[in-house]
Protein backbone atom coordinates (compact mmCIF):
# COMPACT_ATOMS: atom_id res chain seq x y z
CA UNK A 1 0.00 0.00 0.00
CA UNK A 2 1.38 3.29 -0.56
CA UNK A 3 0.56 7.27 0.53
CA UNK A 4 1.58 10.25 -0.01
CA UNK A 5 3.33 11.80 3.52
CA UNK A 6 0.44 12.18 6.38
CA UNK A 7 0.43 16.09 6.18
CA UNK A 8 -0.07 16.94 9.70
CA UNK A 9 2.45 19.09 11.19
CA UNK A 10 0.99 22.31 10.58
CA UNK A 11 -2.11 20.77 12.25
CA UNK A 12 -0.19 19.40 14.99
CA UNK A 13 1.51 22.87 15.61
CA UNK A 14 -2.39 24.95 14.88
CA UNK A 15 -3.64 22.84 17.87
CA UNK A 16 -1.21 23.43 20.07
CA UNK A 17 -1.28 27.80 19.40
CA UNK A 18 -5.49 27.92 18.89
CA UNK A 19 -7.71 28.47 21.78
CA UNK A 20 -11.00 26.55 22.41
CA UNK A 21 -12.94 28.33 20.46
CA UNK A 22 -11.14 28.41 17.31
CA UNK A 23 -9.37 24.77 17.14
CA UNK A 24 -12.50 23.17 15.42
CA UNK A 25 -12.06 25.77 12.32
CA UNK A 26 -8.74 24.40 11.61
CA UNK A 27 -9.64 20.62 11.95
CA UNK A 28 -12.19 21.34 9.78
CA UNK A 29 -10.18 23.39 6.83
CA UNK A 30 -7.36 20.80 7.31
CA UNK A 31 -9.89 18.15 6.60
CA UNK A 32 -11.24 19.77 3.63
CA UNK A 33 -7.73 19.97 2.49
CA UNK A 34 -6.37 16.54 2.90
CA UNK A 35 -9.62 14.27 2.29
CA UNK A 36 -6.59 12.08 0.65
CA UNK A 37 -5.85 10.65 4.38
CA UNK A 38 -9.11 9.47 5.08
CA UNK A 39 -8.86 7.48 1.63
CA UNK A 40 -5.38 6.01 2.94
CA UNK A 41 -7.05 5.13 6.24
CA UNK A 42 -9.69 3.44 4.37
CA UNK A 43 -7.81 1.09 2.24
CA UNK A 44 -5.51 0.40 5.34
CA UNK A 45 -5.25 -3.44 5.59
CA UNK A 46 -6.63 -5.10 8.65
CA UNK A 47 -6.11 -8.60 10.36
CA UNK A 48 -7.75 -11.55 9.31
CA UNK A 49 -8.57 -14.28 11.91
CA UNK A 50 -5.01 -14.36 13.72
CA UNK A 51 -2.57 -12.71 11.10
CA UNK A 52 -1.55 -9.42 11.25
CA UNK A 53 -0.74 -7.37 7.69
CA UNK A 54 2.57 -6.27 7.37
CA UNK A 55 2.78 -2.47 6.81
CA UNK A 56 5.29 0.08 5.64
CA UNK A 57 7.16 2.36 8.07
CA UNK A 58 5.88 5.41 6.49
CA UNK A 59 2.24 4.03 7.11
CA UNK A 60 3.45 3.62 10.93
CA UNK A 61 4.90 7.53 10.64
CA UNK A 62 1.30 8.33 9.24
CA UNK A 63 -0.15 6.98 12.08
CA UNK A 64 1.79 8.11 14.49
CA UNK A 65 1.45 11.74 13.50
CA UNK A 66 -2.34 11.33 13.45
CA UNK A 67 -1.58 10.40 17.46
CA UNK A 68 0.16 13.61 18.02
CA UNK A 69 -2.24 15.48 17.05
CA UNK A 70 -5.29 13.69 19.02
CA UNK A 71 -2.53 13.59 22.26
CA UNK A 72 -2.31 17.17 21.84
CA UNK A 73 -5.92 17.57 21.22
CA UNK A 74 -6.35 15.36 24.76
CA UNK A 75 -3.87 17.37 26.61
CA UNK A 76 -5.74 20.13 26.30
CA UNK A 77 -9.32 19.01 27.09
CA UNK A 78 -9.53 20.65 30.44
CA UNK A 79 -9.08 23.54 29.17
CA UNK A 80 -11.95 23.92 27.38
CA UNK A 81 -15.03 21.51 26.17
CA UNK A 82 -13.86 23.06 22.33
CA UNK A 83 -10.85 20.66 22.91
CA UNK A 84 -13.03 17.90 23.31
CA UNK A 85 -15.16 18.50 20.76
CA UNK A 86 -12.13 18.98 18.22
CA UNK A 87 -10.93 15.89 19.40
CA UNK A 88 -14.02 14.04 18.46
CA UNK A 89 -14.54 15.81 14.55
CA UNK A 90 -10.90 15.19 14.10
CA UNK A 91 -11.15 11.18 14.86
CA UNK A 92 -14.83 10.83 13.39
CA UNK A 93 -13.91 12.77 10.45
CA UNK A 94 -11.07 10.23 9.58
CA UNK A 95 -13.20 7.56 9.16
CA UNK A 96 -12.52 6.00 12.98
CA UNK A 97 -14.78 3.83 14.38
CA UNK A 98 -15.82 5.06 18.59
CA UNK A 99 -15.06 2.18 21.07
CA UNK A 100 -17.97 1.28 22.44
CA UNK A 101 -16.84 -0.82 25.53
CA UNK A 102 -18.94 -0.67 28.77
CA UNK A 103 -16.32 -2.99 31.33
CA UNK A 104 -13.23 -1.73 31.84
CA UNK A 105 -10.15 -3.39 29.60
CA UNK A 106 -6.48 -1.96 29.24
CA UNK A 107 -6.63 -2.68 25.53
CA UNK A 108 -9.68 -0.31 25.33
CA UNK A 109 -8.91 1.65 28.36
CA UNK A 110 -6.64 4.26 29.89
CA UNK A 111 -6.64 5.02 33.30
CA UNK A 112 -6.99 9.04 33.75
CA UNK A 113 -8.52 9.03 37.40
CA UNK A 114 -9.20 6.68 40.49
CA UNK A 115 -11.21 6.19 43.54
CA UNK A 116 -9.55 4.26 45.84
CA UNK A 117 -12.46 2.58 47.51
CA UNK A 118 -12.13 1.31 51.03
CA UNK A 119 -12.54 -3.09 49.90
CA UNK A 120 -9.18 -3.60 48.68
CA UNK A 121 -10.55 -6.81 46.55
CA UNK A 122 -12.90 -4.33 44.92
CA UNK A 123 -12.49 -5.36 40.88
CA UNK A 124 -12.48 -2.10 38.43
CA UNK A 125 -15.67 -0.46 37.28
CA UNK A 126 -15.73 2.98 34.96
CA UNK A 127 -16.82 5.98 36.61
CA UNK A 128 -16.86 7.86 33.96
CA UNK A 129 -15.68 8.46 29.80
CA UNK A 130 -13.24 11.63 30.28
CA UNK A 131 -12.59 11.36 26.58
CA UNK A 132 -13.48 8.66 23.78
CA UNK A 133 -11.39 5.81 22.06
CA UNK A 134 -11.04 5.26 18.62
CA UNK A 135 -10.07 2.20 16.05
CA UNK A 136 -9.58 1.36 12.41
CA UNK A 137 -11.12 -1.57 12.01
CA UNK A 138 -9.42 -4.00 14.78
CA UNK A 139 -6.30 -1.25 15.11
CA UNK A 140 -6.36 0.35 17.83
CA UNK A 141 -5.83 3.88 17.66
CA UNK A 142 -6.26 5.97 20.79
CA UNK A 143 -7.97 4.57 24.00
CA UNK A 144 -10.35 5.79 25.95
CA UNK A 145 -9.58 7.73 29.01
CA UNK A 146 -11.70 6.85 32.18
CA UNK A 147 -11.96 7.40 35.36
CA UNK A 148 -12.22 4.02 37.53
CA UNK A 149 -13.17 2.71 41.04
CA UNK A 150 -11.04 0.10 42.13
CA UNK A 151 -9.72 -1.53 45.55
CA UNK A 152 -5.91 -1.66 46.24
CA UNK A 153 -5.36 -5.25 44.94
CA UNK A 154 -5.87 -4.21 41.47
CA UNK A 155 -5.25 -0.69 41.45
CA UNK A 156 -3.08 1.44 43.32
CA UNK A 157 -3.97 5.44 42.87
CA UNK A 158 -0.81 6.94 43.03
CA UNK A 159 0.53 4.75 40.93
CA UNK A 160 -1.87 4.20 38.34
CA UNK A 161 -2.49 8.37 37.74
CA UNK A 162 1.35 9.37 38.28
CA UNK A 163 3.07 7.21 36.32
CA UNK A 164 5.41 7.74 32.97
CA UNK A 165 3.06 6.60 30.74
CA UNK A 166 4.90 5.12 27.91
CA UNK A 167 3.84 5.21 23.97
CA UNK A 168 2.27 8.52 24.61
CA UNK A 169 3.50 11.89 23.17
CA UNK A 170 1.95 14.09 25.57
CA UNK A 171 -0.73 14.20 28.48
CA UNK A 172 -2.04 17.15 30.58
CA UNK A 173 -1.11 15.78 34.54
CA UNK A 174 1.81 12.51 34.14
CA UNK A 175 5.01 12.58 32.29
CA UNK A 176 4.87 10.60 28.91
CA UNK A 177 7.64 9.38 26.88
CA UNK A 178 7.67 7.84 23.12
CA UNK A 179 10.17 7.01 21.18
CA UNK A 180 10.15 10.59 19.59
CA UNK A 181 12.06 11.67 23.04
CA UNK A 182 15.30 13.38 22.18
CA UNK A 183 15.51 13.79 18.29
CA UNK A 184 15.83 16.84 16.31
CA UNK A 185 12.59 18.66 15.00
CA UNK A 186 12.54 16.47 11.84
CA UNK A 187 13.68 13.43 13.32
CA UNK A 188 10.68 12.76 15.74
CA UNK A 189 8.37 12.22 13.01
CA UNK A 190 9.93 9.30 11.77
CA UNK A 191 8.66 7.69 15.05
CA UNK A 192 6.75 4.51 14.35
CA UNK A 193 3.07 4.13 15.94
CA UNK A 194 2.71 1.64 18.42
CA UNK A 195 0.21 -1.44 16.71
CA UNK A 196 -2.42 -3.27 18.79
CA UNK A 197 -4.36 -5.51 17.66
CA UNK A 198 -7.89 -7.17 18.71
CA UNK A 199 -7.89 -10.46 16.73
CA UNK A 200 -10.32 -13.37 16.56
CA UNK A 201 -8.62 -15.00 19.51
CA UNK A 202 -6.18 -12.62 21.04
CA UNK A 203 -5.20 -8.40 21.94
CA UNK A 204 -2.02 -8.58 20.37
CA UNK A 205 -0.02 -5.44 22.19
CA UNK A 206 2.58 -3.83 20.53
CA UNK A 207 2.73 -6.13 17.38
CA UNK A 208 6.10 -4.48 15.87
CA UNK A 209 8.24 -5.17 18.95
CA UNK A 210 11.36 -7.27 18.69
CA UNK A 211 10.29 -9.12 21.87
CA UNK A 212 13.94 -8.01 23.53
CA UNK A 213 13.36 -7.33 27.08
CA UNK A 214 12.69 -4.01 28.37
CA UNK A 215 16.15 -1.62 29.91
CA UNK A 216 16.12 -2.16 33.21
CA UNK A 217 14.84 -5.50 33.37
CA UNK A 218 11.27 -6.42 34.14
CA UNK A 219 9.47 -9.52 36.15
CA UNK A 220 7.46 -11.01 34.19
CA UNK A 221 4.20 -9.38 35.75
CA UNK A 222 6.06 -6.05 35.76
CA UNK A 223 6.08 -6.68 31.87
CA UNK A 224 2.71 -7.37 31.20
CA UNK A 225 1.50 -4.41 33.26
CA UNK A 226 3.37 -2.06 31.59
CA UNK A 227 3.03 -3.50 27.68
CA UNK A 228 -1.10 -3.52 28.44
CA UNK A 229 -1.46 -0.27 30.02
CA UNK A 230 1.71 1.68 28.78
CA UNK A 231 2.28 2.46 32.47
CA UNK A 232 2.32 1.11 35.84
CA UNK A 233 -1.38 1.14 37.83
CA UNK A 234 -0.19 -1.05 40.64
CA UNK A 235 3.71 -2.19 40.73
CA UNK A 236 5.57 0.81 42.73
CA UNK A 237 8.59 0.81 41.48
CA UNK A 238 10.78 3.25 39.57
CA UNK A 239 8.94 4.34 36.28
CA UNK A 240 11.47 6.75 34.46
CA UNK A 241 13.74 6.53 32.17
CA UNK A 242 12.93 3.52 31.10
CA UNK A 243 12.93 1.18 27.42
CA UNK A 244 10.10 -1.24 27.50
CA UNK A 245 9.76 -0.55 22.86
CA UNK A 246 10.49 -3.69 21.87
CA UNK A 247 8.43 -5.95 24.71
CA UNK A 248 5.53 -7.37 23.12
CA UNK A 249 2.10 -9.35 25.00
CA UNK A 250 -0.01 -11.60 23.78
CA UNK A 251 -3.57 -12.07 25.58
CA UNK A 252 -5.68 -14.29 25.37
CA UNK A 253 -9.75 -12.80 24.55
CA UNK A 254 -11.30 -15.07 27.12
CA UNK A 255 -9.32 -13.99 29.97
CA UNK A 256 -10.62 -11.67 32.80
CA UNK A 257 -9.14 -8.58 33.20
CA UNK A 258 -11.24 -6.76 34.92
CA UNK A 259 -9.66 -8.41 38.45
CA UNK A 260 -6.28 -7.81 37.89
CA UNK A 261 -3.49 -6.24 36.16
CA UNK A 262 -1.49 -9.03 35.73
Amino acid sequence: MTKRPFDTFMLWDSVQKNDGDTVSSSISQWQCDNSHEVEWLGQFPDVVGDVVPRVSDEDLWGLYALSRVADVLISRIGEHHGFLDAYRKFMLGLGLQEVNQGSFHPFFHEVSHVWQVSDPEATVEILGTIWPGFMLGSLMICRAGVSIAAGTRSVQKDVAESSTMYWTYRRSSRPCEDLSAGWGHNSQWRTRFRRDYRTASSFLYNVDGTGEHSDPPLEEHERAELVRHRCFIHCNREHRDMFPYHETYVEPRDSDSNVRST
